[in-house]
């Protein structure tokens, strides 16, 4: 059984750039997001997950 994954309603595409590049493109959009939206973070940086909040991956 497969699980869904929402469709997202923002994409961060970041692949090939430093870590900051998609955590600046989220905190960009973020306030026009609906609560409960679903964001895709698309990074190729290992440590971008450092620029994001808490159990945002």
């Amino acid at each position: 059984m497969r699980s869904h994954t929402p469709a997202p309603d923002f994409v961060a595409a970041g692949a090939g750039l430093f870590w900051v590049a998609p955590v600046l493109l989220l905190r960009q959009e973020i306030d026009g997001l609906r609560a409960g939206a679903a964001v895709h973070v698309l990074a190729t940086d290992p440590t971008a997950p450092l620029g994001l909040p808490p159990g945002a991956t």
